[in-house]
């Protein structure tokens, strides 16, 4: 019993030992034969799955005896040289494609060699270990959009489905992998790379709803590690370099320490050539919180709460105009360039099709741009820079839509902005400014412009210094650009002029060209307020002998309403502009003469200004003799001037300046001949023709003045005393003051009243013609009850001569003049006219009486004439003259008199005065045509 029980255990124990060697040779033959399988099977059906255009190869592949699981050594994925060749002759190559290297992928938790469905698998975990992958793709999106519209890419469950339905991984492990991304349309190409990293995927699952689940690389979670320094981006021109780099989907983390773009090979090209441009660029990290990454229509998009940029420090050199001297035109950087050809959506879309950030912050920042000009290098620095966007996003319709305005609202603050302008003497710095469009204002604060060198031989030198300039509500769209305020706090000009400058003739302005400058950045602009406080304007310029004379203005105020420019209507549109400041100093005439300004206000379209001087450099007796080409002497006294009704925004439609009303109160004009000095002769002008020439088109309803003085004063070559005509309590209106010519025969007309000497009451009306082809003018005057005594002021000292008595009863006289000569007609009534010649004696002035009764022979003593017992009618004058040209006008109209006045007290005319008018200017027109 005991012997047949022990058999029948042997037996048991002998069938299990068969059973199990029998399995233990089944699981070696299905083993073999599914290793044998695959290694047939795994290369062609790669190939089929992708149409024949890449192939596998690895070097070895096995199947674990007892678990059952699959290793594969030493693979191989790269595209068929043949199949490459034909579809790059045919231009059909997918967009992206790859070279793979992996040293081994150890698949464990599914045993192949028992599994007789092959249509689910659920891996424990992918063991990957030194891939090494290389994707070549276009450095456009538009090109990959193309080439996507010509060959159908297949998804990555495309490719499996004929195999396999479900594909699952519970970890994915990569552990020193490589991967590169290569573009295959620049020359020379652009890479992107990682060496050395791991990663690390959890949940994986690939399945005919992956696509449309959401989950980027189709996991629940990913993280990726990079210890060792990298070299991210290479193009022709840059290179992209960092530390350390962590992104972790569970913990929602990307951080990237210091980054590093700088030029290749030290600014030397692959090609040998040096770039027109170049970057360099340090970041200490990059930090991004709350990352979650999503995958929708095969599309990987990205999003963020935050995207913080730490101690950023960039410094760009532009070279393109090295030694050139020529004109600073534009140079558009080469298409190789990494800056100018790749935007931030063709950077990203290779791997992301869509980046949306909450916030993005830029703190502590610091750059530098070196701009070489000619032979100098300027240089523009940043000390710090701060920056906060929200809502940014970038995709493919972005820049479409916004140009580069990736985020929905930013603000930033900057300091310590420096620029050494060395080509152009000048130094530029600001100390602070801010920007915020959600407040829409900007904010700058302690500004200064300097020159580096005043011993330069540019015509002008400027400093200027600003407290600080304020923006408020900046709203910018397509077509307008709005302003709400523009405040200028406490500005301060200072303008020094060389003696080039001054000799250099204007620049010529168009408006068209203005408008054209404006309608660059907007199709209309409305500025409500514009606000200048406190301004400074200091001018210097040198004067006579180099010598350096300053003038000043300050405490000005400046405030401009309602501005609205249509640059495409090319129109110009003013609510109200008002403007005032204080002592005025102004130099004119090299610094001869300057206009002081006691107080200046321009309100409500009116511009009051009083206390104006026109003083001269020197005192009127030394006046000649200092100034270069020995001018007259003069001074102007002026207490008040108002400019009242002025048409702004017509004037800026149409060149023409319209006021409807000037008034000039208690002004004093002196001017001072000295006849002892040789003056060059030369042509002086009517007065009336620098209005027809003036630069501004002039519409003046009304000037008038009240209460103006003219004081002449002319010292004769032998003279000790000058001799002196004045006029007081002169009264005048001039009505269609204008150069604008609207119809024929068109004047101003000057209605005037006045006291000759202080005691001749006189009425003139005088017609000046606006148009300069219309060489003539008209002048009656009428004077009455004068004691012509008082003409001795004037006569002693220039003509040695006295008029011992006389009155003037009335004065009538007209006349009609051009510039070439006149005729007038003088009704000259007086009596007891007696007069004597003078002659010095021992320092004084006695009478010639022998030839004084001689004079008082000739002398009409009355007029009309006095006779007994008859009505006698009185003498008219009728004289013609031809013009001294190198006279002013006011001397011009002496002439005009003189005559008359000698015939009317009977002092005979030479020949030459008694010829016609018509005669006289005959022979002047003769002159002008020989």
């Amino acid at each position: 019993m005991g012997e047949k029980k022990r058999k029948k255990i042997w037996r048991f124990w002998g069938i299990i030992l068969l059973l199990v060697a029998g399995l233990f040779v089944l699981n070696f033959f299905l083993t073999k034969r599914l290793e044998k399988f695959l290694k047939e099977e795994l290369a062609v059906r790669t190939s089929d799955a992708t149409d024949g255009f890449y192939r596998l190869s690895f070097q070895n592949l096995s199947i674990s005896f007892f678990k059952g699981e699959l290793k594969i050594e030493g693979i191989r994925l790269y595209p068929d040289s043949v199949a490459f060749c034909y579809r790059k002759e045919k231009d059909s190559l997918p967009s992206i494609y790859v070279d793979a290297q992996i040293g081994m992928i150890d698949f464990k938790g599914v045993d192949l060699t028992w599994r007789r469905n092959f249509r689910r698998l659920n891996f424990k975990s992918f063991e990957i270990k030194k891939p090494d992958i290389k994707v070549f793709g276009p450095d456009d999106s538009s090109i990959a959009e193309k080439k996507l519209g010509q060959v159908e890419s297949k998804t990555s469950y495309e490719v499996i489905s004929p195999y396999i339905d479900v594909l699952s991984v519970q970890a994915l492990n990569l552990e020193n992998a490589s991967v590169s991304y290569e573009t295959i349309d620049s020359q020379p190409p652009i890479s992107y790379a990682l060496k050395n990293v791991s990663f690390h995927a959890y949940g994986f699952r690939l399945d005919k709803n992956s696509s449309e689940s959401g989950k980027l690389l189709y996991c629940d979670n990913f993280d990726f590690v990079a210890n060792h320094p990298q070299t991210l981006l290479k193009a022709n021109d840059f290179m992209l370099e960092t530390d350390r780099i962590v992104l972790n989907t569970k913990d929602s983390v990307i951080c990237i320490s210091n980054i590093e773009m700088k030029p290749l090979n030290s600014l030397q090209r692959e090609d040998g050539r040096l770039p027109h441009s170049s970057l360099n660029a340090f970041v200490k990290a990059v930090e991004v919180r709350g990352v979650a990454f999503h995958r929708k229509d095969a599309l990987n998009y990205l999003t963020a709460n935050s995207f913080q940029i730490v101690s950023p420090d960039i410094n760009i050199y532009n070279f393109a105009n090295k030694g050139k001297r020529t004109e600073q035109k534009y140079i558009p950087l080469n298409a190789d360039s990494i800056v100018h050809s790749l935007s931030l959506y063709e950077i990203i879309s290779p791997v992301l099709h869509s980046v949306s950030i909450r916030t993005i912050g830029i703190s502590e920042a610091k750059a530098r741009y070196s701009y070489a000009l000619k032979d100098s290098v300027e240089v523009y620095k940043l000390a710090n820079f701060n920056f906060r966007a929200n809502d940014f996003l970038i995709d493919s319709l972005s820049e479409l839509k916004h140009g580069f305005w990736y985020p929905g609202s930013f603000s930033f603050e900057a300091s310590g902005i420096e620029g050494l302008m060395t080509a152009r003497n000048y130094h530029v710095n600001i100390e602070k400014m801010a920007f915020c469009s959600e407040t829409e204002s900007l904010k700058i604060e302690q500004m200064f412009l300097r020159p580096l060198s005043s011993n330069t031989p540019s015509a002008y030198n400027i400093r200027v210094s600003l407290k600080a300039l304020m923006v408020d509500h900046i709203i910018k769209d397509s077509t307008m650009l709005r302003l709400r305020t523009i405040d200028v706090d406490s500005p301060v000009i200072d303008l020094l002029l060389s003696h080039s400058a001054r000799q250099t003739k204007p620049v010529s302005f168009k408006r068209s060209d203005l408008y054209k400058s404006l309608g660059n950045i907007a199709e209309k602009i409305v500025l409500e307020r514009f606000n200048v406080s406190d301004a400074t304007l200091n001018y210097a310029f040198r004067g006579r002998g180099d010598s350096l004379h300053h003038q000043r203005l300050n405490t000005a105020n400046l405030i401009v309403k309602g501005l609205l420019v249509d640059n495409r209507k090319c129109t110009f549109k003013l609510d109200d502009i008002r403007f005032s400041t204080n002592n005025l100093s102004f130099p004119l005439d090299n610094g001869y003469y300057t206009l002081h300004i006691g107080d200046i206000n321009l309100a409500d379209s009116a511009l009051n200004m009083e206390h104006l001087h026109l003083a001269a450099l020197y005192p009127k007796m030394k006046f000649a003799y200092l100034q270069p080409h020995h001018k007259d002497w003069f001074d102007v006294k002026i207490d008040s001037v108002s400019l009242l009704g002025i048409n702004f925004s017509r004037y800026f439609e149409d060149n023409i300046l319209r006021i409807k009303d000037v008034q000039v109160k208690n002004a004093v004009l002196q001017n001072f001949k000295n006849q002892k000095i040789a003056v060059p002769r030369h042509v002086i002008p009517m007065i009336y023709s620098g209005l027809q020439k003036a630069p501004v088109n002039l519409d003046i309803q009304k000037v008038e003045v009240k209460n103006l003085s003219v004081v002449y004063e002319e010292l004769a070559k032998k003279g000790t005393v000058p001799g002196k005509l004045f006029f007081t309590d002169m009264n005048g209106v001039f009505s269609g003051f204008t150069n604008i010519i609207s119809k024929p025969d068109q004047y101003i007309r000057l209605d005037a009243n006045g006291k000759l000497m202080g005691r001749g009451y006189f009425t003139a009306t005088w017609l000046l013609p606006v148009d300069s082809l219309n060489d003539r003018f008209l002048l009656n005057a009428h004077m009455t009850n004068f004691d012509l005594t008082a003409l001795n002021e004037l006569i002693e000292p220039l003509a040695f001569a006295e008029i011992k008595s006389g009155y003037l009863n009335e004065m009538t006289f007209s006349t009609e003049a051009t510039s070439k000569g006149a005729t007038i007609d003088m009704i000259f009534l007086y009596t007891d006219l007696r007069a004597a010649l003078l002659k010095e004696k021992n320092g004084e002035l006695v009478d010639k009486r022998f030839l004084s009764d001689l004079v008082n022979l000739v002398l009409k003593h009355d007029n009309p004439d006095k006779k007994k017992r008859k009505h006698n009618k009185p003498r008219l004058a009728n004289v013609s003259i031809i013009r001294d040209p190198y006279h002013s006008t006011f001397n011009y109209l002496w002439q005009i008199l003189r005559p008359a006045l000698m015939e009317s007290v009977g002092v005979p005319l030479l020949h030459d005065n008694k010829k016609s008018a018509k005669e006289k200017l005959s022979e002047v027109e003769d002159e002008d045509v020989m």
